[in-house]
């Protein structure tokens, strides 16, 4: 029967220094996909990884590692521990959930090629790239530090980065991602490749003969930024 002007709520707290987002603690999760054998780097990446875990338990605690693939190194990564998980080849379904998961793309290659695909499946999936500093990438994939991370093919310059993703965390991973998905989908969709085949083909079927107007423009590049 007492009036509410005279009822007063406390709610109840909790300490605010004690419960609190800890960005150290929030596990970062790397990605690996495809053949694990020499050539893709990955005696490069497993040396890395193992001298890490050697000299800091927080990063080794803190960070856990997924492989999707299959090849001699497969067996190797498990000897690290129990946070690397070797997945095995993944179908195109599974794949595109494993790319949602991680945190960063990580692609070690020490050989020179053409544009790669996983790389291009991470960004598309929203996910930054971290890769051997080669033209295919820094050219066409990596074009700036606001979409991944590159680096010299040593366990020196390797470590320095994983380092790097380490303490930068989570937040800065996903601002990073979204970039690398913005560019990806201006440039590195199936339907603009689609477009970019049918322009070619039209224009080497109209080729050596008049063409009508509405043909004139396929046989003129067109900068990716303009296929939409």
């Amino acid at each position: 029967m007492i009036s509410e002007k005279h009822v007063h709520i406390i709610l109840n707290g909790v300490d605010e220094e004690i419960f609190k987002p800890d960005k150290s603690r929030s596990s970062i999760i790397l990605g690996l996909s495809g053949r694990l054998v020499k050539d893709k780097g990955h005696p490069l990446m497993f040396e890395a990884l193992q001298q890490i875990f050697e000299e800091n338990s927080t990063f080794k605690d803190s960070v856990i590692v997924l492989i999707a693939g299959n090849g001699p190194w497969g067996d190797r990564y498990k000897e690290l521990g129990s946070n690397l998980m070797v997945l095995g080849p993944l179908e195109r379904a599974k794949l595109a959930g494993f790319y949602n998961v991680i945190d960063v793309f990580v692609h070690p290659t020490l050989r020179a090629q053409d544009l790669d695909q996983t790389p291009l499946e991470a960004i598309l999936s929203g996910k930054p790239v971290m890769a051997t500093k080669l033209a295919s990438f820094t050219g066409s994939i990596i074009v700036s530090e606001q979409m991944g991370y590159t680096f010299s093919p040593t366990v020196r310059k390797l470590k320095k980065v994983l380092y790097a993703v380490w303490e930068e965390g989570k937040e800065i991973m996903q601002q990073k991602g979204r970039f690398a998905r913005e560019r990806g989908m201006k440039l590195f969709t199936a339907t603009k490749m689609a477009a970019a085949y049918e322009r070619l083909f039209l224009c080497i079927s109209t080729n050596g003969e008049k063409q009508e107007k509405k043909h004139d423009d396929n046989c003129i590049y067109q900068p990716h930024q303009e296929l939409d």
